[in-house]
């Protein structure tokens, strides 16, 4: 049984992959940097690719650039909005019985006013930080409801 974690050099990355490894879990990281494999989550071929290759139980997007700077909006946008569409379009292609986890949003306290169409396309960990919303929960309490769910 193996989980793909996008996103896997950072810091919600490493606490997922441990806590996969406890539970028996292959980790295998994608990252744009660190001692993973290299990828892009926006990059839809490759993300097809390491799908359809690794036929996981579990896909994980953590993958983020942790600003909010305007200058990163493009990049965030291809990593949040436009990396979440090519797991889902990949694992419906290649994999459907993967797993995908659960909702983040009912597992934080949303202190900012966000339209619900923005809500809906937050997937990521590490956004919901940067936006100054609230964990309800601990990280690694929400990985393993994932893993488990």
């Amino acid at each position: 049984m193996n989980a793909l974690i996008f996103g896997a050099n950072g810091q919600d990355g490493y606490y997922l992959k441990n806590l996969c490894q406890a539970q028996g879990i292959i980790s295998i990281g994608i990252s744009r940097s660190g001692d993973f494999i290299h990828g892009d989550v926006s990059d839809c071929g490759q993300v097809e690719q390491l799908i359809k290759k690794y036929k996981p139980k579990y896909v994980f997007h953590l993958a983020a650039k942790s600003t909010t700077r305007h200058d990163a909006m493009f990049e965030n946008h291809g990593t949040i909005c436009t990396g979440t569409l090519n797991i889902l379009e990949s694992v419906y292609r290649h994999c459907p019985n993967s797993k995908l986890g659960l909702d983040w949003r009912k597992y934080v306290i949303q202190t900012d006013n966000f339209q619900p169409e923005y809500k809906r396309l937050v997937s990521n960990p590490t956004l919901i930080q940067s936006l100054d919303w609230q964990p309800r929960i601990s990280l690694q309490e929400l990985a393993a409801n994932m893993i488990h769910n």
